[in-house]
């Protein structure tokens, strides 16, 4: 019974929330691009991102996150050394991109009031987690919950617990363009490592968190 809940709740999340993502069309317009709306998706993602956590946490448990997580945190360098390398990778695919004259968009997220970057970093905060949650711990831990049940070659559990997440979360951006898939390819391969090494996606939360909101500093540097 609770292999089938298990079955079940994968399907759902991959059926709703992993595969939409993957059949959203690239914005073309640069004035649609830059403006401005509320981000109604972060409400669910979030509802989701909690229920997720809390379901799996008892999967995820193990010697290195005994201790408290603010702890944890605190005398691990990872968060800093994912959110340098993330930063770097970031830096390359924009200097490529200049090198090309490789024009992207940007999704409309640009804040233009106090109120609107309020609530772009609460967006920020809300979609890494939600992202951490599905492709760094989700996806990846399917496998190990039904193992009991399923049996698999390890090449095959190696390419449905690593290669299928960070394809899809990097395809997921392909509505940004192929140089951000790129990047988030990159980005995936550097954030589920953090998580690996770590044992929790709080650290690769965090440097996501901090990720993002460089990015969009280095976006609106680079506009000027």
């Amino acid at each position: 019974m609770k292999t089938l809940y298990t079955v079940c709740s994968y399907l759902f999340v991959f059926i709703f929330f992993v595969i939409p993502p993957l059949f959203n069309k690239q914005i073309t317009d640069p004035a649609i691009a830059s403006s401005w709306s509320f981000p109604f998706f972060i409400i669910p993602m979030g509802i989701l991102s909690l229920f997720l956590w809390f379901e799996q946490r008892d999967h995820t448990q193990n010697v290195r996150t005994s201790q408290s997580t603010i702890r944890h945190i605190i005398l691990s360098s990872y968060t800093l050394k994912t959110f340098g390398a993330l930063c770097i990778v970031s830096s390359i695919m924009q200097i490529i991109a200049s090198y090309l004259k490789h024009s992207e968009t940007t999704p409309n997220i640009i804040p233009h009031t106090p109120l609107q970057t309020v609530i772009t970093l609460c967006t920020f905060t809300i979609t890494a987690f939600y992202e951490e949650m599905i492709y760094r711990q989700f996806l990846p831990n399917m496998y190990q919950i039904i193992k009991s049940k399923v049996s698999l070659p390890k090449p095959l559990i190696f390419t449905v617990q690593e290669i299928m997440p960070l394809m899809l979360f990097a395809f997921a951006h392909r509505y940004l363009g192929t140089l951000a898939i790129i990047n988030a390819a990159c980005c995936g391969i550097i954030l589920r490592i953090c998580t690996l090494k770590t044992g929790t996606i709080i650290p690769g939360y965090i440097a996501h968190v901090c990720y993002n909101i460089f990015t969009l500093c280095l976006y609106l540097v680079l506009r000027q």
